[in-house]
């Protein structure tokens, strides 16, 4: 992950959650790839994902799937 992404805060809006990942909505661009760490109390076992993919819903917006890493 480049530098410029590390310790970032991101603020973001879930939908479609699983066991295995969570879509969710930013104002910022992710990249595919990047690890998150959650900071809420999600109502899985994970606080960890990676990026796996990226879409451009509007300017400004952008919807990314995750998918839950140990």
């Amino acid at each position: 992950m480049p530098a410029h992404h590390q310790n970032r805060t991101l603020v973001a809006k879930g939908c479609n959650i699983s066991d295995n990942g969570i879509c969710i909505y930013t104002f910022k661009p992710l990249e595919e790839g990047q690890e998150i760490t959650f900071k809420n109390a999600l109502p899985v076992a994970y606080s960890k994902a990676a990026v796996k993919w990226v879409k451009q819903c509007n300017p400004g917006i952008y919807k990314a799937g995750v998918s839950f890493t140990a």
